[in-house]
């Protein structure tokens, strides 16, 4: 005995539909979330992020739409030392400067050096001492 045969108006389930519907549903969900991601407009500025704990330097200008941020050691390039714990780092310059407009290409590099130590001189080898945003 078929049992379609004695309940003639229910239907066996296709895969097919099935699959279509999770398909959908997975294609809402995806659309959903990337509608709900904040995204900075064009031409928001650059935060000027000297003086700021590397960890949140990155942070703040990742929020304002500059999804590309590098950081160098601004005392000594030569030995590239890493930035481990970003949070034990501090801004001492950046590129470009405070104000630069976002336009989704702009690619920030910050020059940081390790907390307690001084940021170099724009001119000159003299050391110019900066205290960390807490």
């Amino acid at each position: 005995m078929n049992r379609t045969e004695d309940f003639p108006h229910i239907s066996t389930p296709r895969p097919r539909r099935f699959a279509a519907a999770a398909l959908a549903a997975g294609l809402l969900l995806l659309t959903t979330a990337c509608a709900s991601t904040p995204t900075a407009r064009a031409g928001t500025p650059l935060p000027d992020l000297v003086g700021t704990r590397l960890d949140l330097a990155k942070s703040q200008a990742q929020k304002a739409g500059f999804p590309s941020v590098d950081s160098v050691d601004a005392r000594d390039r030569a030995r590239k030392r890493q930035q481990f714990k970003d949070r034990n780092w501090v801004v001492c310059t950046q590129t470009p400067a405070a104000g630069t407009p976002q336009d989704g290409r702009v690619r920030i590099v910050l020059g940081v050096v390790k907390g307690g130590e001084s940021c170099p001189a724009q001119s000159g080898d003299a050391l110019v001492p900066v205290a960390p945003t807490p």
